[in-house]
């Protein structure tokens, strides 16, 4: 099928240019190994330039420098082909309702064409040479993707990458207002201090682009201003598409990655967060599961009744509730809460804090309690599920045995206080030690 006559004049604004200077140090891939390789089935030849997944239809995407344009399910069957002229080497979907999907192209001319997969004709080819021309051709626009935007006219705006300088161009074309029109504007440009750019994707829901580099064999995960969050080493090599995949269920991500040497791997791409509770209270999780590798986490602690959130540890540290953690890799994090009003250094001697000892506890029933190591004087008091004191014992004599304690039931001024659960809590000048629960009825 023949190219559709570009003799639209184009708009042409220019409103700024964007420097980022990044130098990063790659760490070890996080997706889990060995992935799984999907593109035998392509046709002899093949050399994946890039991917996208079409959340519709359940496809993915695939083009091939020689004209071809691939649909596939998720392990690589049921192919379909379109032959689209040029040298084709990005592709995305905009509007997964619509029939278009939209191809990059690095030669003749770079620029995208439209393509209509239920008719498989070409409806209109957008020029993007007046500000994508690379010096050697084959050098010129070799990634694209598109980032949604509810608010904008066009539902977004198209980002192509060029292999050459690095720099990712941004554009807004009319494929809304128009089904005819192949006007382009130019919106913006950024570079990102990533040579051999060959692949680009958009995570919607965190905001955040996944850019492969087929020099380096890696992929950076950036913000939309190129700030670099994190990059990795790549499997395999000759990277020249990515596309993320949400998986068969909640907490299966997956990311396909095509090769240039013909292959197209799927890897488990889903990060992983284990969290442990000392005390008593809970953690929230947004995203829950947490999403793909390189996005963000924010953490949530929720103290129960009686009990207020002390500090993170592990893999996140300090006291900042809510705190946000980035799962670049799988991650451990321990949450610890104490009692109200408890010191910060408390320590579980005699077994698990709610357990209630003993039960029911009768008022004038002698309490045994642990030594408080070798202090020569410690001092008992009783806590409500609050954390208010409601009885101190005083200084009391150390001794090698357990304490004894008789307690009428009462508070510090002889009132009777009411039937619940309370804590004994011992201090011998270094150390708070929650010793057990009782149930006071």
């Amino acid at each position: 099928m023949g190219e559709l006559l570009r003799n639209i004049p184009l708009i042409v604004i220019v409103l700024k240019l964007s420097v980022i200077t990044a130098f990063v140090f790659a760490g070890p891939w996080p997706g889990q190994l060995p992935g799984t390789e999907i593109g035998s089935g392509l046709p002899a030849g093949y050399e994946p330039s890039g991917a996208a997944w079409h959340t519709d239809l359940n496809k993915l995407f695939t083009v091939w420098d020689n004209g071809l344009v691939s649909m596939m399910d998720y392990d690589g069957t049921n192919i379909t082909n379109w032959s689209v002229f040029g040298d084709l080497e990005g592709v995305c979907i905009p509007d997964p309702t619509t029939d278009f999907v939209y191809i990059g192209l690095e030669r003749p001319d770079d620029g995208i064409k439209e393509l209509n997969i239920t008719t498989g004709q070409v409806t209109r080819f957008f020029d993007l040479t007046p500000w994508m021309q690379s010096q050697e051709p084959n050098y010129g626009l070799e990634a694209l993707t598109f980032v949604p935007d509810t608010a904008h006219p066009e539902g977004g705006l198209f980002y192509a990458g060029m292999q050459e300088n690095g720099t990712v161009y941004v554009f807004e074309l009319p494929i809304k207002s128009s089904s005819t029109d192949s006007a382009v504007l130019f919106i913006d440009s950024m570079s990102i201090g990533f040579l051999g750019i060959s692949g680009l994707d958009y995570n919607a829901d965190c905001d955040i682009f996944y850019a492969l580099s087929a020099y380096l064999d890696s992929m950076r995960v950036m913000q939309k201003d190129g700030t670099v969050i994190t990059e990795y080493y790549l499997p395999g090599d000759s990277q020249e598409g990515v596309a993320l995949w949400e998986g068969p269920g909640p907490g299966e991500k997956q990311v396909f990655i095509a090769e240039d040497n013909g292959e197209v791997w799927r890897y488990d791409f889903n990060s992983v967060l284990d969290i442990t509770i000392i005390g008593n209270g809970s953690v929230t999780l947004e995203p829950d599961p947490p999403s793909y590798y390189g996005t963000s986490d924010t953490l949530t602690a929720i103290p129960d009744p009686g009990y207020q959130f002390v500090e993170w540890s592990g893999d996140l540290t300090g006291s900042d509730n809510p705190a946000v953690l980035l799962m670049d890799y799988d991650k451990n994090v321990t949450a610890t809460f104490t009692l109200v009003g408890v010191n910060e250094t408390t320590e579980q001697v005699a077994g698990s804090l709610m357990s209630v000892s003993p039960n029911p506890f009768s008022k004038l029933t002698t309490i045994s309690v642990g030594t408080a190591h070798s202090a020569e004087r410690i001092e008992l008091r009783i806590f409500d599920v609050s954390g208010c004191c409601v009885k101190s014992f005083g200084a009391l004599p150390s001794a090698p045995s357990p304490l004894h304690i008789r307690w009428d039931g009462t508070d510090a001024r002889g009132a009777e206080i009411p039937s619940g659960i309370y804590f004994i809590n011992l201090e011998n000048g270094e150390h708070n030690y929650i010793e057990k629960a009782i149930l006071l009825r």
